[in-house]
């Protein structure tokens, strides 16, 4: 018996620390002398769902409950067990990954996509969303081998070649979807993204000029074409006429996805609410003892790629991008606490074992694609500001980079450029914009004031106009020795996927620092939400 509990309390501990392996294996000890001891078979569970093996994950708990009729871990296994199988049109699949549910979505195209090249095309999307280049790359020239005249596909191989930073790929890619669908919108949008305008007679910029003058475009493709000619107007310093085809854009896309900034406002103000000093000083020891998350958090367009891209330069350090799953798993928090308590209030009833499985599963998945020795993984995904105070609970020795910005300028740069995905309805009206990140700043100045966690400040204007100490500065920040790669981080060989891909492959420049100023008279509502 007091072996069982050695081997118990080890696994625990392991599991605690995101060794999902070495706690398998204790469970299995514990399993080798009491083959239906329940938290053993639950435990190798959490360590398989911990190391990404769900399917494997499934069996164990299944196991479980066959041998314990508790209702709690009936629950959690219906609420584990694989979704229904998207359609065949696909609308059930971009559903789930619009919800941000990559990896269901991933694994059942994995076992069904078969030879159809519609689901081949969505398996290269939850790949690419996932952040598995390679593995979107060979089912997308899949799908074109089955189905080579399907412009969708050149569009998101397109995507692919951008994260790898091979522009000229990425521009042969699209070239090729316009050449089969001559007015597809998303297609002359990431054309006009990938190149600099120097005159309005350029033959792209009169090709999308003649496209918006025409009456026979989708929405959604009238939507896009307006951002490609106010990206052409604004390179070549036509700023008036440039808002107003980014005007109608935004208008466009409001119209097709009305957005309500209220709810989310309300939200942030909630989990203001709950997590306060006496959650944190009542709730201690629960989670990890790993110092590797770093989460960059701020609003859009306020340097986030940049700096994600400084720290992942270094030889110790890793980026994954924007990743979803802490967002997927904090929405099943409820469940997962077997509580019909919403979040953020059932955060009160956050236990060690829901910690411990939690952190574990997090950690296996931010690490899933890092080199071993690497010392500090970052994680961009930027409305994490709203999770600040469970990563407190759960990782108490990570850290949190807030990233900010002139508002007129980042504002502008938001509404300058669309965005995929969901959760980001504010970018597309000036004032949703202004009241999202005012709110954004008051959470903040919360956390700080309340969150027993290191929060460091980066100024976008401050660290371009100063690169090397911006650089010191920030590599100090987050445990990390300074290395001068990290000073050349446009040249970093990896993958980039935001608005800001092309960007981040130039040298440190401050050439977007007070753009606004040329936008001024069509910004009032922004002004009112400045701060300096």
């Amino acid at each position: 018996m007091s072996q069982t509990r050695t081997a118990l309390r080890a696994a625990r501990t392991h599991l605690r620390a995101g060794r999902a392996e070495r706690a398998r294996q204790a469970y299995l000890e514990v399993l080798a002398s009491s083959p239906s001891h329940v938290e053993a078979l639950v435990g190798v569970g959490h360590a398989l769902r911990a190391a990404g093996k769900l399917a494997e994950a499934l069996d164990w708990y299944r196991g479980a409950v066959r041998r314990s009729p508790a209702p709690e871990l009936r629950r959690e296994l219906e609420r584990l067990e694989p979704p229904a199988a998207p359609s065949a049109s696909g609308a059930d699949a971009e559903r789930l990954l619009a919800e941000g549910r990559v990896d269901e979505v991933r694994r059942w195209l994995e076992q069904h996509a078969g030879a159809d090249p519609r689901r081949l095309l969505l398996l290269g999307r939850a790949c690419l969303a996932d952040g598995d280049v390679g593995a979107a790359q060979a089912a997308l020239l899949e799908a074109l081998r089955l189905a080579p005249k399907e412009p969708t596909a050149h569009l998101w191989l397109a995507d692919v070649h951008a994260a790898r930073g091979a522009r000229e790929q990425s521009e042969v890619a699209l070239r090729q979807a316009i050449g089969l669908r001559p007015g597809f919108g998303l297609a002359w949008l990431r054309l006009a993204r990938l190149r600099r305008f120097d005159s309005a007679d350029d033959p792209d910029a009169v090709r999308v000029r003649e496209l918006l003058g025409g009456d026979t475009l989708s929405p959604e493709d009238t939507e896009a074409l307006h951002f490609a000619r106010g990206k052409v107007l604004d390179d070549v310093g036509a700023y008036d006429e440039a808002f107003e085809h980014f005007r109608q854009a935004n208008a466009l896309h409001r119209a097709r996805e009305p957005f309500d900034v209220r709810a989310l406002l309300q939200l942030m103000e909630r989990i203001a609410r709950v997590c306060d000093a006496s959650l944190f000083s009542r709730l201690t020891n629960l989670g990890s003892e790993s110092a590797t998350p770093v989460w960059i958090v701020g609003v859009p367009r306020s340097g986030s790629t940049l700096v994600e891209q400084i720290i992942a330069s270094h030889p110790r350090a890793y980026g994954v991008g924007e990743l979803r799953t802490f967002s997927r798993l904090t929405a099943d928090l409820p469940s997962r606490l077997h509580t019909k308590t919403p979040f953020p209030e059932c955060l009160a009833e956050l236990d060690a074992p829901s910690a411990q499985a939690l952190a574990a599963q997090y950690l296996a998945r931010l690490g899933r694609d890092a080199p071993p020795d690497v010392l500090r993984i970052c994680d961009k995904m930027l409305s994490h500001v709203m999770l600040v105070g469970l990563f407190a609970l759960l990782f108490p020795r990570g850290t949190v980079i807030h990233c900010q910005r002139s508002l007129m300028d980042a504002g502008l740069s938001m509404y300058m450029h669309p965005f995929s995905g969901s959760g980001v309805g504010y970018a597309y009206d000036l004032d949703d914009i202004g009241s999202y990140a005012r709110q954004c700043d008051l959470l903040m100045r919360h956390w700080r004031a309340s969150c027993p966690l290191r929060i460091v400040t980066v100024r976008y204007e401050s660290l371009v106009a100063e690169p090397e100490r911006g650089v010191r500065e920030l590599l100090d920040a987050v445990g990390l020795d300074f290395d001068a790669r990290c000073l050349e981080s446009h040249r970093a060989e990896r993958q980039v996927r935001t608005v800001s891909e092309w960007q981040v492959r130039q040298p440190v420049h401050t050439r977007s620092v007070a753009r606004a100023r040329h936008y001024e008279r069509h910004l009032s509502p922004l002004l009112k939400y400045e701060t300096g």
